[in-house]
């Protein structure tokens, strides 16, 4: 089983700065699926 914990370190890794991994897991789901904007 994976280890989730390991998987969010290697996505965060991945990424440059916060507001990147915001787009990766907020906004790009959001307007993937529609979903209402947010205020962050």
């Amino acid at each position: 089983m994976p280890d989730d914990a390991l998987q969010m370190a290697q996505l965060a890794g991945w990424t440059v700065d916060a507001t990147t991994l915001s787009r990766v897991l907020v906004d790009n789901p959001a307007e993937l699926y529609g979903f209402p904007k947010t205020s962050s």
